[in-house]
């Protein structure tokens, strides 16, 4: 029967982005829930999207999954339409 572990054989480095990236979110989770107080919502959601650049460079630099023209198109598409519609707001 093989020998099964139950945490992943990562490197050092990997465990630390991935506490990293634990931090990260626990703040995130943090703040939402003081901007959903200030009724600032709609703003917050539009930012949530850039979730999507931060998961292409996590299983690019991280996991070195390979990734086509197509997928960073729409990663890229996205992350200008979040930028620019967010310095819109502000202005």
């Amino acid at each position: 029967m093989a020998k099964e572990t139950f945490w992943p054989e990562f490197s050092f480095g990997a465990w630390m982005w991935l506490c990293l990236t634990c931090v990260c979110d626990t703040l995130t989770c943090a703040t939402s829930v003081v901007a959903f107080q200030s009724d600032t919502s709609s703003f917050l959601s539009l930012l949530a999207y850039a979730s999507v650049v931060y998961a292409f460079l996590v299983d690019r630099l991280l996991f070195h999954q390979s990734m086509n023209g197509v997928q960073l198109t729409c990663v890229l598409v996205i992350f200008a339409v979040t930028v620019g519609v967010a310095l819109y707001r502000f202005n």
